[in-house]
């Protein structure tokens, strides 16, 4: 064999000492278009549902780190100035990510409704993302039931999306 199976040294793993067995070949895996464009097509959503989930659930934190910084912000005393600018930076940081979470779910649903992906529920959430920057405590908790929710349901979908990828790779195999 010509390339060695790394195993940092130890040892070579058991079955794997000599030559493959006769009528072995490798053959490496078929790309996604290979299935076909409605395999790619689910794939695609697929991906891009799991980037919406990551998305909305990512943009738990900067919304309650805007509040907890304003809080903070009001707490902090006029005359400490090095304190403030900390806050106010922190606050800055926060608000960015907020943007940049909302921007992202706002790209990856026009993405998916130009694919003829049909929302539900998860609507009501993404139209509520960009409106809520300004959350009270019990709000923020509220908002985060909410999100988890919602991912759920996503994390459903995705998985009918797998099984409808694994249907196709069956069918085409």
């Amino acid at each position: 064999m010509e390339n060695p199976v790394p195993t940092g040294g130890m040892r070579i793993p058991e079955g794997m000492e000599g030559p493959p067995p006769e009528g072995w070949e490798y053959t490496p895996p078929k790309s996604s278009s290979e299935y076909g464009d409605e395999y790619v097509l689910t794939e695609k959503k697929r991906d891009l549902l799991g980037e919406l989930k990551k998305t909305l659930s990512a943009s738990t934190m900067p919304l309650f780190n805007v509040w907890k910084q304003k809080v903070l912000l009001a707490k902090c005393p006029e005359d400490d100035a090095d304190k403030r600018a900390n806050l106010e930076q922190v606050l800055k940081r926060e608000q960015a990510a907020h943007a940049e979470n909302v921007a992202k779910v706002a790209a990856l649903r026009k993405q998916l409704e130009g694919m003829g992906w049909e929302f539900g529920a998860e609507t009501e959430l993404m139209d509520l993302l960009p409106t809520k920057e300004e959350l009270s405590k019990e709000e923020h908790q509220r908002w985060t039931v909410f999100v988890n929710q919602h991912t759920g349901r996503i994390f459903r979908e995705q998985s009918k999306l797998l099984a409808k990828m694994k249907e196709i790779k069956k069918t085409r195999a």
